[in-house]
């Protein structure tokens, strides 16, 4: 009788910190969409094309895959491959400013970067970009501020080079 009582008591700790990591998990998970929309609006005013959303293939995932138009107006207009740049981008997002001055941006470090720029070139392999297209990965860094509804943007531009 005592052991069916402690393996019912394993199995409720069991349930206890699995439910717990899943709510974590749901928390997170919620601010990285909130950050990831504020980007996606950012760059949909600003002239990109949104290409796709949470791109996944063997070496990653990509937040955001955008087109940038260059040239003339009529290049912006078609979106024209050839003429515009390929743009991946990664989205990272904080509550708020910390006090140390470390922005969530920061939080992209060096096995990151390697795997996302082999996500970008499998990406472009997997959709049949030339091999002279133009790309670059950017990190956007979002801070989103609850109390006054907000949120500050930093936009850096090629911010990951590519692997020798």
């Amino acid at each position: 009788m005592i052991s069916v009582s402690i393996l019912y008591v394993l199995i409720m700790q069991s349930a206890l910190i699995f439910f717990i990591n899943v709510m974590a998990k749901t928390e997170k998970r919620r601010k990285g969409d909130m950050g990831e929309e504020v980007a996606f609006l950012y760059l949909k005013k600003n002239g990109y094309r949104i290409l796709g959303r949470n791109c996944k293939n063997k070496f990653g995932e990509i937040d955001i895959v955008a087109f940038k138009p260059s040239g003339n107006i009529l290049n912006r207009i078609i979106g024209d491959r050839k003429k515009g740049l390929i743009v991946f981008v990664e989205v990272k997002t904080q509550k708020q400013k910390r006090e140390d001055g470390l922005y969530p941006e920061r939080n992209v470090g060096w096995k990151k970067q390697r795997s996302m720029v082999r996500a970008a070139e499998c990406y472009l392999l997997e959709n049949n970009y030339p091999d002279d297209t133009d790309w670059q990965i950017d990190v956007i860094g979002v801070e989103l501020d609850y109390a006054s509804r907000k949120a500050n943007l930093r936009h850096l531009k090629n911010a990951v080079g590519r692997l020798r």
